[in-house]
């Protein structure tokens, strides 16, 4: 299955920090951690495809420590993306930086990537209870998709650690 991984993963990929990306667009205001119940952190990116998407690839966005809980996952489209759909899941790392999906809709099934502006597709109320017991990549794999070039979009992810 062919990948495609955005800058900030490929910088994450051998390093044992987890570095905040860049964004455009900030989270909004954050919960504190008492009310989160550890630190709260989010990692941010825009990421270009560098072609078409197939339903057979992967899109790779960061990687997550072990004993992240994700309070909140956000898509941020400039531009519609036709008819695409996606599931968003995690996936392990081995020691050359390969992912291997092992949970393709963990965050999500069903996202719609065919209207601009935030698309959430994690709420706090949502799989809150779900803690990363490993250090995981969070990947996005297409399920139907009319994208046939090259397209931008965001991502912010707020996650909790102890």
């Amino acid at each position: 299955m062919a990948s495609q991984n955005t800058t900030l993963f490929a910088s994450q990929i051998f390093s044992a920090d987890y570095v905040v990306g860049t964004s455009s667009v900030h989270a909004q205001s954050l919960p504190s951690s008492a009310d989160a119940g550890g630190v709260v952190k989010v990692i941010c990116d825009s990421f270009t495809t560098t072609s078409a998407v197939a339903t057979t690839e992967t899109l790779t966005l960061c990687k997550l420590p072990a004993g992240a809980r994700v309070i909140n996952f956000e898509l941020l489209i400039d531009s519609a993306m036709g008819t695409t759909s996606s599931k968003i899941g995690i996936g392990t790392i081995d020691s050359a930086g390969t992912v291997t999906v092992t949970d393709d809709d963990r965050y999500g099934t069903g996202i719609s990537w065919n209207s601009t502006g935030r698309v959430p597709v994690l709420t706090l109320q949502a799989n809150a209870d779900y803690i990363t017991t490993t250090e995981v990549a969070v990947v996005v794999t297409p399920v139907t998709t009319s994208l046939t070039t090259a397209k931008t979009f965001q991502f912010i992810i707020t996650y909790v650690t102890s």
